[in-house]
């Protein structure tokens, strides 16, 4: 029913109907909530919410969160915005968790400075975007009712407008031109594109601003879901606000010819700061050595694809279940807490495998040995 997005008149009718049958189903008082009564309740009061005519100033909603591996989980967001400790707590309803010990993480409470952005969804307008400074994650929440969002939306941007750091801007940011790089690919002496570096899901491509006809990098990756890529065009949005020169430099992106493509700054020489990404409040999520990179013409270490490995993720067919996300590198800090425990201490140690020549994220090869020994 909530993918149908029915009119109001027929929720509210649906609502009667299964109220009616509730009343006179029997129930043993003395017996404990069951999951699925707990998941019911859920739903009428996601239901109830969704066939209002208006918004009341309910700070207690009833939403659906788009985890990163793209299951809607059932949640609940607590707004704190009129309180002298201003906050936001996610808390989701964990199935799992109700019958045995979950290890993931369920509840998140962000106090407003932890707040970057937000913005509303092009292809749901239930649905909006929620930024967050402490893991560099985005939250995708679909509340009950268009009004419902807007409200959320507004007061989160009205609350957040004098904090350090918040970009209020990323709504006009898809139908702004200026992040389009006019350019022109390098070629080879066959007169193909010059590859920079390939990946699992990207290629780097060679190239040259057209209007300031500076060497820039272009980094294409396939849309397989055009749905992903709004929230990807917004990260990079957020992050070419940094500069600093131990990181290369985002310019812009688009989508074009049935790609994502990424505009930053071309660092020429060989594959081989983050205090002031961790500074800014931002995780990269995906330190390994390809992603730090050395200019060998003036010997400076730069930093790369920080804080997008989720997200460029979504776009690649083969990262459906957590088994298949181990065929990129994985911090041993999410291995048991899952997609959204990043933190700064997965970045140093990360770090330190990479400068030390030590492997101490873990591969498939590892992961599934791991599973073995038990």
């Amino acid at each position: 029913m909530f993918k149908l997005k029915p009119p109001n008149w027929y929720l509210k009718s649906t609502i009667d109907n299964i109220k009616l049958i509730d009343r006179f189903r029997k129930k043993n008082k003395d017996a404990e909530v069951s999951t699925e009564e707990q998941l019911f309740g859920f739903w009428m009061d996601y239901l109830i919410e969704a066939a209002k005519s208006d918004v009341d100033n309910s700070i207690r909603i009833p939403v659906l969160v788009l985890e990163p591996n793209k299951v809607l989980k059932s949640s609940c967001v607590i707004i704190n915005l009129g309180a002298e400790e201003k906050s936001i707590q996610i808390s989701n309803l964990c199935v799992k968790n109700m019958k045995q010990k979950c290890t993931q993480l369920h509840d998140w409470l962000f106090n407003i400075n932890m707040i970057r952005s937000v913005s509303s969804y092009k292809r749901d307008e239930r649905c909006l975007f929620l930024y967050v400074h402490e893991t560099s994650d985005d939250f995708q929440i679909f509340l009950p009712l268009v009004e419902c969002k807007k409200r959320f939306h507004d007061l989160v941007l009205e609350k957040t407008r004098d904090e350090e750091g918040m970009v209020s801007d990323l709504d006009a940011y898809m139908d702004d031109d200026s992040s389009i790089v006019k350019f022109e690919h390098e070629l080879d002496e066959q007169s193909r594109r010059l590859i920079l570096a390939k990946g699992t899901y990207r290629v780097v491509y060679a190239a040259r601003d057209l209007s300031t006809r500076v060497r820039i990098a272009v980094k294409e990756i396939r849309e397989k879901n055009l749905g992903d890529v709004q929230p990807l065009h917004e990260v990079i949005k957020l992050h070419s606000q940094l500069r600093h020169r131990n990181f290369v430099q985002y310019l812009g992106s688009v989508s074009e010819d049935g790609f994502f493509k990424i505009f930053m700054e071309q660092v020429l020489g060989d594959k081989f700061g983050l205090k002031y990404l961790h500074d800014k409040k931002i995780v990269h999520r995906y330190i390994k050595g390809d992603n730090v990179l050395v200019n060998t013409h003036s010997g400076v270490v730069k930093i790369s694809d920080f804080g997008m490995s989720k997200r460029l993720a979504g776009l690649c067919p083969c990262t459906g279940t957590f088994v298949e996300l181990c065929k990129t590198w994985l911090s041993p800090a999410v291995i048991d807490k899952g997609q959204r425990s990043y933190g700064a201490p997965a970045d140093m140690i990360a770090s330190s495998s990479c400068f030390q020549g030590r492997i101490l994220q873990i591969s498939p090869r590892n992961f599934i040995g791991a599973i073995r020994e038990g």
